[in-house]
């Protein structure tokens, strides 16, 4: 929604003149969404014909057969039958010919008028992620602003204008979601934004606050500023029966630090996460509440979860300034835990917000459960020494080996669809190898938190003493068919020494426990099995203690 700086005067229009351009924008509007029905039909049309015969890539088809309806191939057909953009074989019937006497399989073909007919392939994502004011939108609140001014007495008008503009204009936030091509996993999503945003900054202004935002993603990796922390905070917390759900009532805050003294400035708003859960899942915000120090929201934040869990949770209840040009501000923040407190009978309770208590040791990446995965690990020798030719003569040069890593199954993942179940797939890099060389991935098991994946990773020319300095990683995650996956956990295999290096960086090795002991079986004994059940890592940062 347009801000009160954004807006256009138009109090020189008459009433028919605006009532003439409000139809205009209306019928722009429906034009608008309609043309946004047509895309999402496009998209549609495409999955179902994605979901027909042969996935893109996939090698497990005979190549005698139509890579999409899976028909037999005459053997003078398969030579001239190969797509020229996805490398598939198909049959006559499932290709599209164009004028000049080129032609596509019926998947690219689709693909190709989706890109011509909506101008961006992530034009959804664009829209949920970048709240921009298009010029229709802009016009059609200042018109209705300017009704609204000149229809309310003049004794109103002392009232702060970001309260009536929230309270008469407001407009439901779409959740965003990560732009992320290669579905890295938390923590290089979290480095990749801080790059680019020097880069980015003049594009991020009109970036919302809203669940799963950048801005989130920056205040919890640590980069947000802050201020001496002031004020309290009065809400209240329960428990509904009927719901199975814990509601936290946040009513108001009082005498809250300014988050630009010079400028007298805090647009403040709460956010909640119910503890030790600090994913996005946990998250609750309330709305943003602008230019004061004493907000008063009157919002209910909810939880989902038995009241048999609520003795070991606790609440954590922060506070935050919502800065449109520049990062969030923490103005404070305070602990609830529920084991004590009375949930039957709620009552409203003022305490005094608290600074971040800093602590010198870094919280375990295994103190949240994210479930489990079985492996097992195998170095194959290579049976005779290479040999190549220098100068004539035969030299033997470097043996290269395999690892050979057989993903069996996960257990207990995290369920992060309707229904309780998740579509999960392993990726695994092995490191320092460059990661599009190294990158493996498990076919996608759905509709199950206890997949069995039963594959096999194989990487070549791999010596044993190499083996030593480098680090196998595995990640868990989500498959979304048009967001960005999930992730739901990982492991990270080393000898738990030393460091190595990633991209452009140098990251410790910090294996621990199962996964230092599975790695050195592994290289203990060549061309045997070591099978092991690894604990998920709830993120992959570093390990308490290292």
């Amino acid at each position: 929604m347009p801000e009160a700086a954004d807006m256009i005067n138009l109090g020189f229009l008459s009433d028919s003149e605006r009532e003439m351009i409000l139809e205009v924008l209306r019928r722009d509007e429906g034009l608008r969404q309609a043309e946004e029905q047509r895309v999402r039909k496009l998209k549609t049309e495409l999955l179902d014909v994605k979901r027909k015969g042969a996935k893109r890539g996939s090698g497990r088809y005979s190549q005698q057969c139509c890579g999409r309806c899976l028909e037999p191939l005459s053997r003078l057909t398969i030579f001239s039958s190969q797509c020229k953009m996805c490398n598939h074989h198909v049959c006559r019937n499932c290709r599209t010919v164009f004028p000049n006497g080129s032609w596509l399989c019926s998947v690219c073909d689709k693909e190709s008028d989706l890109k011509k007919m909506t101008g961006d392939w992530f034009y959804d994502q664009r829209v949920n992620r970048f709240s921009t004011t298009p010029g229709y939108d802009l016009v059609s609140v200042s018109l209705k602003k300017s009704l609204a001014q000149m229809k309310c007495p003049q004794s109103q008008e002392c009232c702060p204008s970001s309260t009536t503009e929230e309270s008469c204009f407001t407009k439901k936030k779409k959740k965003a979601v990560e732009d992320e091509e290669e579905e890295e996993d938390i923590d290089s999503l979290v480095s990749f934004h801080k790059r680019s945003m020097a880069s980015s900054s003049s594009s991020l202004h009109t970036s919302k606050s809203t669940l799963g935002s950048l801005r989130s993603i920056y205040s919890e990796a640590g980069d947000y500023d802050s201020v001496d922390v002031s004020g309290d905070l009065v809400f209240s917390t329960s428990y509904d029966e009927p719901t199975h759900s814990l509601r936290v009532l946040i009513k108001e805050c009082h005498g809250l630090a300014y988050a630009d003294a010079s400028r007298q400035l805090s647009n403040p708003y709460v956010k909640c996460y119910l503890l030790p859960d600090k994913s996005r899942q946990s998250k609750r915000k309330t709305s943003i509440k602008r230019n004061t120090i004493n907000p008063v929201y009157n919002e209910t934040l909810k939880y989902s979860v038995s009241r048999s869990q609520l003795y070991t949770r606790s609440v954590l209840i922060s506070v935050w300034h919502h800065g449109r040009l520049s990062r969030n501000t923490f103005l404070g923040e305070v602990e609830i835990a529920l084991d004590c407190r009375d949930l039957d009978s709620p009552y409203e309770e003022r305490v005094a917000l608290m600074a971040k208590t800093a602590s010198s040791v870094p919280a375990s990446v295994f103190a949240q459960y994210k479930g489990e995965l079985v492996i097992s690990l195998k170095y194959v020798t290579p049976k005779k020494p290479i040999t190549e030719k220098f100068k004539g003569k035969k030299t033997a040069a470097e043996e290269g080996g395999q690892l050979h890593v057989l993903v069996k199954e996960a257990r207990s993942l995290t369920a992060m669809k309707t229904g309780g179940t998740s579509d999960s797939f392993v990726k695994g890099y092995l490191f320092p190898t460059k990661a599009k060389t190294s990158k493996r991935k498990t076919p996608v098991v759905k509709k199950n938190l206890n997949p069995h994946y039963d594959h096999t990773f194989v990487y070549k020319d791999v010596a044993l003493e190499q083996l030593k300095a480098m680090c196998l990683e595995l990640t868990v995650w989500d498959r979304e068919a048009l967001l960005s996956n999930e992730f739901l956990g990982g492991v990270r295999l080393s000898s738990g020494k030393g460091t190595v290096k990633i991209a452009k960086e140098e990251v410790e090795m910090d294996s621990v426990g199962e996964e230092v002991s599975l790695w050195e079986k592994m290289m203990l004994y060549p061309d045997s099995w070591a099978e092991g059940t690894l604990p998920l890592r709830s993120t992959m940062g570093k390990t308490e203690g290292k």
